[in-house]
């Protein structure tokens, strides 16, 4: 029999990502330094920013839905695609801050800076990295040739902001992915959401259903209590309400003529009965119906967290992306690049490529 992998453990839990940020912002302060470019700072505030993103649910939220979901639905797929996608992104953006800091560090001329950081680039290209950039081979090789042309770090980071801007748009693509797709639903992480929804509904049918039906029937007896009240106050109409009603199963005990406070006290009774009947039947099946709405509670929570990372990982990939710009453009105050009141307009610029 297949076994199916944790929700929380497959794929609503993060990779090891956020551990190896805690781990390079605890030794970040040693990079910070004087340079041209203060690329230790912009390593510092990007690890700063992504240790705690973390593409997946928190672990051990998720407790009961992990017995419901199936790594093998195509929705479940689409989502470690998806999610698969932005760490790739993630991944490059720490590498990419780090390695600024390794030439800085280890190089003491510009020349030498500017080499080191051509030849970074040269090396990078697989094909997975070309199509997230949208750039053939030849052109980034081309990028790369005027890069190593240039005499500054800083004019050599201003020549390569284009593939950080084209990272940035691809990271925005895939984050809404998550949330909009309309080539591909099974990609959309709320259909992924609907899908372990409905299983959970199925699970628990008959626990809904018997749900239902006692809440249907308790209330009904509870209404009829109310019209036998107003019976025994002498009103004929509630009186016919009440033998009218579905409260009374047993109707041989509903009098032919006129009711007597005997006849009433017995129908009074017998409604007495049916409601402690019912409630020792919502006693037995009250904790698998405990359990089924804590499991569609943790769903809903799931879903909520897992949206608040998203547009925090977008709202990173947007300040990262300006931080570097303002970097390469030569801005002297390193507390600047990573502004946040700078971000608003910067998804419309992601989207439409105007960067």
């Amino acid at each position: 029999m297949k076994t199916k992998r944790s929700f929380c453990r497959k794929c609503l839990i993060g990779s090891a990502l956020p551990v190896l940020l805690l781990t390079l912002a605890a030794c970040g302060g040693k990079f910070t330094q004087t340079t041209e470019a203060d690329v230790g700072f912009f390593a510092d505030n990007t690890i700063a920013m992504l240790r705690d993103a973390n593409l997946g649910f928190s672990k051990g939220k998720a407790l009961y839905t992990k017995e419901i979901y199936d790594p093998e639905w195509p929705e479940s797929k689409g989502f470690d695609k998806n999610k698969d996608q932005a760490e790739f992104v993630l991944k490059i953006m720490v590498t990419y801050s780090l390695k600024l800091v390794q030439i800085a560090d280890a190089e003491k001329t510009q020349a030498g800076r500017v080499k080191a950081y051509a030849d970074y680039l040269a090396a990078i290209p697989d094909e997975r990295e070309l199509a997230a950039l949208q750039i053939s081979r030849e052109d980034y090789e081309n990028l790369a040739k005027e890069i190593r042309k240039q005499t500054k770090l800083i004019d050599a980071l201003k020549i390569a902001q284009p593939l950080v801007d084209a990272m940035g748009r691809y990271m925005n693509t895939v984050l809404d992915d998550f949330s909009n797709n309309l080539d591909d639903f099974s990609n959309n992480m709320d259909n992924l959401v609907f899908r372990t929804e409905d299983q959970i509904d199925q699970r628990y049918q008959l626990v809904i259903r018997y749900q239902e039906g006692l809440e249907r029937e308790k209330y009904a007896i509870l209404a009829a209590f109310g019209e036998l009240y107003q019976a025994a106050k002498g009103d004929t109409a509630a009186y016919r309400r009440l033998i009218a009603s579905d409260a009374i199963i047993k109707k041989s005990i509903i009098p032919g003529n006129r009711p007597t406070e005997e006849n009433l006290e017995k129908i009074g009774q017998y409604l007495l009965d049916r409601l402690d009947g019912l409630h020792r039947i919502q006693q037995e099946i009250e904790p698998d119906w405990k359990l089924y709405r804590a499991t569609q509670r943790e769903l809903d929570e799931l879903h909520d967290l897992y949206n608040g990372e998203i547009r925090k990982i977008r709202l990173i990939n947007i300040i990262w992306v300006r931080a570097h710009q303002k970097m390469a453009s030569g801005k002297v105050k390193p507390a600047e690049w990573f502004d946040v009141n700078d971000a608003p307009g910067t998804p419309f610029k992601l989207g439409t490529g105007l960067l």
